[in-house]
């Protein structure tokens, strides 16, 4: 048996626990397609995508679940060209760093505009195509 096929039966084994934080653990598993993320600042929106709330976060608040592609979970150099799902960092999010911007825009925009759309999404895209 191939090592890659070992993990992905480990992996199978432990999925019940994905999520979930369990006794003399630090952090949960997080589920496939996603990674462990650090925030530093939490924005609250309404279902239309205006601004509610923002929350800046200190430095020893937990790791939170947040989707991730395959490329954007282990991105290095092309890091400006491979943003996460829905969270990441305020560069993506931003207009003033066009590159990334774009990215993040377009993913998002395919995201919400297939059948795996939520109206969640709806409100975060709105939220960022207003530049603030």
């Amino acid at each position: 048996m191939g090592l890659l096929q070992k993990a992905v039966e480990t992996y199978g084994a432990m999925a019940h626990r994905a999520g979930q934080v369990f006794e003399g653990e630090n952090e949960p598993l997080a589920p496939i397609s996603h990674i462990m993320a650090r925030p530093q600042i939490i924005i609250t929106l309404d279902q239309s995508g205006n601004f509610a709330a923002a929350q800046v976060l200190d430095k020893n608040t937990p790791k939170i679940i947040i989707p991730a592609t395959e490329e954007s979970a282990g991105r290095t150099v092309k890091a400006a060209e491979l943003p996460h799902p829905l969270c990441d960092y305020l560069r993506y999010l931003l207009p003033q760093n066009q590159v990334e911007y774009q990215h993040y825009i377009s993913q998002l925009s395919t995201w919400a505009n297939s059948s795996h759309t939520h109206p969640k999404l709806h409100a975060v895209l709105n939220y960022v195509q207003g530049g603030t």
